[in-house]
């Protein structure tokens, strides 16, 4: 038998690598948070099975490395110095609960923040 040996950093038996859980996380903004057709279109567009909870998953990593990072600053200042912005709140459920999603956005710059209900805050 022969087994190769998995590069550094792929732990699991199924992983993704970065551009696959980009244009996920991609595909989930455009198709407006829905995990279940972002996974199907990624087997039907690149031919990558990843299920719904992958989606979900790499969309968390995204969220969380850009939590703290100077870019999310940088809009957040070019929106609050912005004349003019469009700000919407929606409400959407997850697990059955209400949670809210705040957008704000000025040209290209846009921020998009979910809160959960204050229960779970």
């Amino acid at each position: 038998m022969t087994a190769g040996v998995a590069p550094d950093g792929v732990d699991a038996p199924v992983q993704y690598g970065a551009r696959a859980q980009a244009a996920a996380v991609y595909l989930r903004q455009a198709l407006f948070g829905a995990q279940a057709r972002t996974a199907q279109a990624m087997c039907d567009l690149f031919g990558i099975p990843m299920s719904a909870g992958a989606v979900a998953a790499a969309h968390t990593r995204a969220g969380d490395a850009l939590a703290d990072s100077e870019f999310v600053d940088q809009v957040r200042d070019a929106l609050s110095g912005a004349d003019v912005v469009h700000v919407d709140e929606s409400g959407l459920r997850v697990a059955g609960k209400l949670h809210w999603v705040h957008e704000r956005m000025y040209g290209q710059e846009w921020v998009r923040l979910r809160q959960p209900p204050a229960d779970d805050r």
